[in-house]
């Protein structure tokens, strides 16, 4: 498989005030269709753009962003080593629950394609999570297929506040075995978000066996933490005991 076909696709901001940019090709893309966007004037670097590609510096997408004289700054801290600021993280944290917050109006009836946002609170993007139906097909359709081991997990953000979400390694690799085995048309946006669109829909009937296998799944997993017949009396001695070794563990 060519990999610059993953590297090349079309790269647009989810968010109205970031502009887009054009893939290598040259050609137009769908986003694009209705007129062609002005040049983009680069605009100087900030303090956060910096920080990020310190911890992941990729030289090939960091000459598109910055001058030479901010890439030798990028490679001198990535070399000596500076922590993120607690107020660096704060933005990433607020740029995560903006790219969550869009994700959960996709997945409003989604049942076509598979979204997958960066985990940027640590300042890499090493880490993807997928959400609802795009965890349901990870998890139950694409995992195994892939040799990757994928668990569902409840979603403990507040906001927002998903159904499922489940983790993602190495968003190239996956993306590279996910064209392998369906070959989907596959969307990237500026903020690094992979948006991997199915040749069908699932019918609800699939979808709903997706959800079916998952509910069954927690239904095993609860019959185990607490067994329709034990008796109320020893259950609630299970509990007092895991409360009291649960936080030491």
């Amino acid at each position: 498989m060519n990999k610059n076909k993953i590297n090349n696709v079309f790269q647009a901001s989810i968010f109205d005030n970031e502009p887009g940019q054009r893939p290598a090709s040259g050609k137009n893309t769908p986003v694009e269709k209705a007129g062609k966007r002005k040049e983009i004037t680069k605009e100087p670097a900030t303090t956060l753009m910096k920080t990020v590609a310190e911890k992941a510096f990729v030289e090939s997408k960091a000459r598109k962003v910055f001058s030479q004289e901010e890439i030798d700054e990028i490679l001198d801290k990535k070399t000596f080593g500076e922590d993120l600021t607690k107020q660096d993280r704060a933005i990433l944290r607020i740029q995560y629950k903006k790219m969550k917050s869009w994700v959960k109006e996709k997945e409003a009836g989604n049942q076509s394609q598979v979204i997958a946002i960066p985990s940027l609170t640590d300042g890499t993007d090493e880490f993807y999570k997928v959400f609802d139906f795009s965890a349901l097909y990870y998890v139950y359709r694409l995992a195994d297929r892939m040799g990757r081991n994928a668990t569902l997990r409840i979603d403990k953000d507040e906001r927002p506040k998903m159904l499922y979400q489940a983790s993602i390694k190495d968003i190239v690799k996956f993306a590279e075995q996910f064209q392998e085995l369906e070959n989907p048309t596959i969307e990237k946006t500026l903020e690094g978000i992979y948006i991997f669109t199915l040749k069908r829909p699932l019918s609800d009937e699939e979808l709903g066996q997706l959800r079916a296998i998952e509910e069954e799944r927690r239904e095993r997993l609860n019959g185990i933490v607490k067994p329709k017949a034990m008796d109320p009396a020893v259950f609630q001695s299970l509990l007092t005991v895991v409360r009291q070794v649960a936080p030491k563990v």
